[in-house]
């Protein structure tokens, strides 16, 4: 079924995606919901996507192509903000995708209810044995139309770590927003902030939500977030630095929504204080003992200068078992060392 309506303006930031963004664009191009405008902002690519964005270009009018140097995501998203010319915008990964209805779905409703944005669920995509399972996320959300206090709960939430499947999360992808409800007070659009690299999106849907005050949301899962555990968020190698990145972004936030509303402040502060303790407990470098005090330090500043007795208690009792560990494991290294150097005699004694 195609349908003419609200123009979409899609906003695709495209770097070095080339393995993946034919398919992601195709999810735009065949939507059942034909008014769609695709912005491909290609951001100083080295590998081919450069080349295929231009491609795809040539074979869908509605496809057009930025090229630009590379200042990441969220620059690209910034240019794409100010070049989008539809009703709302909306804004997908290069390695993701679409269910074919998605905006068929939302965007009419969103025309009826005169709403400012639309929250809809996802799925989180993970490749096993080369075979991808979808697992569908915000099962236990909220579904129907809401206020700015649906909105801000909703968005407060830290999906995964705070709340698990009842919030829809502070990602940018699985919402539409009506472009001329992302201005300020100035009339001018709200952008990304270009320096904060981790958990932009979550700032960003603070500094514009202030202006939405009326909401759609369907816990459908239409969008496909593909999990990269090659990504610098999921590396293992770079999870202390990329969750204190992360927290400085939350604690960003929390000023915010302290300026804005005490409610939403406390709600977000709450979801912090246990994510954040949950990164310092899952911290696959083995117990960083720099990592958790920089956590703890974290917790005690939004938590007015007081650690929670709780996590206290059990920060007492890992950094015990951290020092438990360093002394066996330096222990097994002398050992070790010591046989090693014991072989070593023997060899030379038995050769005389």
């Amino acid at each position: 079924m195609s349908s003419e309506g609200s123009k979409i303006s899609v906003i695709v930031p495209v770097y070095n995606a080339g393995k993946y963004l034919r398919k992601c664009v195709e999810s735009l191009t065949h939507q059942t919901y034909f008014d769609v405008e695709i912005i491909l902002v290609e951001d100083g690519s080295t590998d081919d996507s450069a080349e295929l964005c231009d491609e795809l270009g040539k074979e869908d009018e509605r496809v057009k192509v930025i090229h630009k140097d590379n200042a990441g995501a969220s620059a690209a998203r910034n240019t794409g903000i100010l070049a989008a010319t539809g009703k709302y915008i909306h804004f997908c990964d290069a390695d993701d995708y679409i269910e074919p209805d998605t905006y068929e779905n939302l965007v009419p409703r969103m025309d009826e209810e005169e709403a400012d944005c639309a929250f809809f669920g996802w799925y989180v995509d993970i490749i096993k044995g080369g075979k991808v399972e979808s697992i569908s996320q915000a099962d236990n959300a909220l579904d129907g139309i809401g206020d700015q206090d649906d909105i801000f709960r909703t968005i407060l939430i830290i999906c995964g770590s705070y709340g698990g499947k009842v919030g829809y999360g502070n990602y940018i992808w699985n919402k539409i927003y009506r472009r001329d409800r992302l201005k300020d007070e100035n009339g001018d659009f709200i952008l990304f902030d270009e320096n904060v690299k981790i958990a932009e999106d979550g700032l960003w849907l603070v500094n514009a939500g202030v202006n939405w005050k009326k909401a759609v949301f369907d816990k459908k899962p239409y969008y496909h977030y593909l999990r990269n555990d090659a990504s610098a968020m999921n590396n293992p190698k770079n999870y202390s630095q990329t969750r204190l990145a992360s927290q400085q972004s939350h604690m960003e936030m929390l000023k915010i929504l302290k300026a804005y509303n005490e409610d939403y402040y406390k709600i977000h502060r709450d979801a912090c204080i246990d994510f954040f303790w949950l990164s310092a407990k899952s911290n696959p470098e083995q117990r960083d003992v720099e990592f958790f005090r920089q956590v703890i330090t974290n917790v005690i500043a939004i938590n007015d200068g007081v650690c929670p007795e709780n996590i206290a208690k059990d920060c007492l009792w890992h950094m015990k078992q951290t020092s438990i560990n360093r002394r066996l494991l330096n222990r097994k290294l002398v050992k070790m060392a010591v046989d090693f150097v014991k072989k070593k005699d023997a060899k030379k004694k038995n050769k005389k």
